[in-house]
């Protein structure tokens, strides 16, 4: 998949899979710390703008 940005690093979009094993964990009591929180799920696009 080409997002058009050159040279900002690895660019994966997240499987279905991986976005399965993101919201199990945040469901889980692993996650009981974790609040109030907004989590950047986008293969690394965030931090490359």
């Amino acid at each position: 998949m080409d997002l058009g940005i050159q040279g900002r690093g690895a660019l994966v979009m997240e499987s279905t899979e991986e976005m399965g094993d993101l919201t199990a964990f945040l469901y889980s009591d692993r996650a009981g710390y974790v609040t109030g929180q907004a989590i950047a799920a986008d293969g690394g696009v965030l931090k490359g703008i």
